[in-house]
């Protein structure tokens, strides 16, 4: 997150990751940021209506109504009111949060927006009913802001189909950052791959995790402290390359 932070250069953080990884939790914790520290006009951008109005309920209300430092910042909701918050528009000092679908050709098209939040991107349709990329159409909204180079889109999926996906493009367009952990046996940093993985063939299954370096059976007692002393290394850095991380189930 401090790199979608106002002190950060990068305007762009890329996320491919496991489905239920905790991704939705971060785009709302930035949020919390942009209401509090650096507010200004934002789009959250999602595949469908039902993901809007799912995250409004299940997440967005209640961290607002959770949090007394938002609460007292975001405006009540109005219905007739246009300086008050509605279900897909949170208002507050010096700036707004648009919740929308990428069907949506009406708010991919409107105002101009300092931040973007850009969830599941692979369920997005690649052509609006022939009216474009609706990608293209969020990026079209930041376009104000590309002379003092301060806009930030978080963008981050789960991969659908091999050579056809948005957030692969993306990563692989970026560093590619991968989560390496160390050995509790021989201390050398290594990412958790899947073949790695070894289970007995009988109940309980004795499941446990071979070191890529020593072979030394990791049990699970063993992953918290792991990951805690983990560290992301890009493995394709280079001048112009965003930041990309790769998230999976295993770490």
């Amino acid at each position: 997150l401090r790199l979608l932070g106002s002190d950060s250069a990068e305007t762009l953080v890329v996320v491919r990751k496991s489905a239920q990884i905790g991704f939705t939790q971060l785009g709302l914790a930035w949020l919390g940021y942009i209401v509090d520290a650096a507010p200004a006009d934002t789009i959250v951008v999602f595949p469908n209506i039902k993901a809007v109005t799912d995250f409004n309920r299940t997440k967005l209300h209640r961290s607002i109504a959770g949090s007394p430092k938002l609460r007292r910042k975001v405006f009540e909701q109005k219905s007739r009111s246009a300086d008050g918050s509605t279900t897909t528009t949170k208002q507050f000092p010096g700036g707004s949060i648009v919740l929308t679908w990428s069907s949506s050709s009406a708010d991919l098209r409107s105002k101009t927006v300092k931040y973007a939040f850009c969830d599941e991107v692979d369920e997005w349709p690649l052509d609006l009913d022939g009216q474009g990329d609706p990608m293209a159409m969020v990026d079209a909204r930041q376009k104000a802001f590309h002379e003092t180079a301060d806009y930030k889109k978080f963008v981050g999926s789960t991969p659908t189909i091999k050579g056809a996906s948005r957030i692969d493009q993306l990563f692989e367009a970026g560093d590619q950052r991968f989560f390496e952990v160390p050995c509790p046996h021989c201390g050398e940093y290594q990412r958790l791959v899947f073949k790695n993985l070894k289970f007995g063939a009988a109940y309980p299954f004795n499941a446990s995790y071979a070191c890529g370096h020593c072979g030394a059976h990791i049990e699970h007692h063993h992953k918290r402290a792991m990951v805690r002393a983990g560290r992301w290394v890009a493995t394709a850095p280079g001048p112009g390359r965003h930041p990309s991380f790769h998230v999976d189930a295993l770490s």
